[in-house]
């Protein structure tokens, strides 16, 4: 499910939505909400990667991320 902002909460585990990313972008790699101004969000991702993102090129994941 993709994020709204009235939802976006420090330290929500995060990923990359695939239907925005082409096929050469890893977007299986898990992240954490660290902070966000506006619409950008700033993830720390598994792979030690900081990254910013649009809050709507991201995807929540709940109970079910052990499956991604």
């Amino acid at each position: 499910m993709r994020i709204k902002k009235k939802d976006l909460k420090r330290g929500m585990l995060v990923k990359l939505d695939d239907r925005d990313w082409s096929s050469f972008i890893d977007t299986s790699n898990i992240g954490i909400v660290m902070s966000w101004e506006g619409k950008e969000v700033d993830v720390l991702f598994m792979n030690g990667d900081r990254e910013k993102h649009w809050i709507w090129s991201l995807r929540e994941l709940g109970e079910s991320w052990r499956s991604c």
